[in-house]
């Protein structure tokens, strides 16, 4: 028996009322936690107010002892600082990809919340740091994570040279989209295994 036309399973997102109020509240509120972080920290981590295009020396400001410590970064480049002085470019790819997020989730089945959550959380950190590098020609960077924590047997990070065990800075747009894109992966993961145990049940004697 076919589900009904109106049935969660066949309606689009873009026409279920739940599914579009879930991703404008996750979206929302990720984006919105994200600004308010980054200009608390450019405002106190440094000791004064600080611009992102002119941050001082400071010491990093301890939140659990080498676990998470606040250390002002103005990110000129993608993740882990690659490309710098790429704004353009930048702006470009964070528009197609928040272009994309909203496709997708307006053609994704009204009934897949995992789905509109995780591509929420990716909306809510490409448009925080698509903000920043539209405002100030960079991304403003706060979070440490393991501060004095050595990489063992005295190995270094290649490039750099850093011997710090998690030498790169981010923030919380940087979190909600890898946190984003691991709940899409692990989705996807499960829907791969359940076509397989179909497949293999249709095909079974």
């Amino acid at each position: 028996m076919s589900p009904p036309n109106d049935s969660p399973v066949l309606r689009c997102a873009g026409k279920d009322l739940r599914a579009i109020v879930t991703v404008l509240i996750v979206t929302i509120v990720v984006f919105g936690v994200d600004l308010i972080g980054k200009a608390l920290a450019f405002r106190f981590v440094a000791g004064a107010p600080v611009s992102p295009e002119s941050v001082p020396a400071h010491e990093a400001v301890g939140v659990i002892p080498y676990i998470l410590s606040l250390k002002l970064v103005a990110n000129r480049g993608a993740v882990f600082g690659i490309g710098q002085d790429q704004r353009l470019a930048f702006v470009v790819v964070g528009v197609v990809a928040v272009i994309v997020v909203v496709i997708a989730f307006l053609r994704s089945a009204a009934h897949r919340r995992f789905l509109h959550v995780a591509l929420a959380l990716i909306l809510a950190g490409a448009i925080g740091n698509l903000y920043d590098r539209v405002m100030f020609g960079m991304v403003r960077d706060m979070l440490w994570l393991f501060p004095g924590v050595k990489l063992p047997f005295g190995l270094t990070w290649p490039g750099g040279g850093s011997d710090e065990l998690y030498p790169w800075v981010f923030n919380i747009a940087d979190a909600s989209l890898l946190v984003g894109l691991g709940i899409l992966m692990l989705g996807m993961y499960r829907e791969d295994k359940k076509s397989a145990k179909k497949k293999a049940l249709g095909t079974g004697h």
